[in-house]
């Protein structure tokens, strides 16, 4: 991939925040909701949460979820999670009720590393 495309991709995709921005916005936002409903209001849908379907995952997509039922969650699958995990992955794909994609690794290119 060329660095040009690279940087086409970042300036379509990736929101740029000066300072001043940024202390204005840690300035007013004091809970995590209010922190939420900003970036739903103001990057969504660009945005989506990785998940590693940890206790913690769990509360911060109920809260979005609550927020904006359109927000949008991913997880990447190395193929060497605990069981656990692929229990609850499992119950998420047979439940989805939002949106949540799946990525893989190929594991004839894991089984290299």
């Amino acid at each position: 991939m060329g660095n040009q495309y690279k940087r086409n991709i970042l300036n379509e995709y990736v929101t740029r925040f000066t300072q001043e921005q940024v202390d204005q916005l840690n300035s007013t936002i004091k809970t995590t909701e209010e922190a939420l409903q900003w970036v739903s209001d103001n990057l969504h849908p660009k945005v989506a949460k990785a998940s590693s379907f940890g206790a913690e995952d769990a509360v911060v997509m109920d809260i979005m979820l609550k927020i904006n039922p359109n927000f949008r969650f991913f997880t990447l699958d190395t193929g060497r999670l605990p069981q656990e995990t692929y229990d609850i992955m499992d119950i998420v794909r047979k439940n989805i009720i939002f949106q949540f994609k799946f990525y893989f690794l190929i594991q004839t290119k894991l089984k290299k590393w």
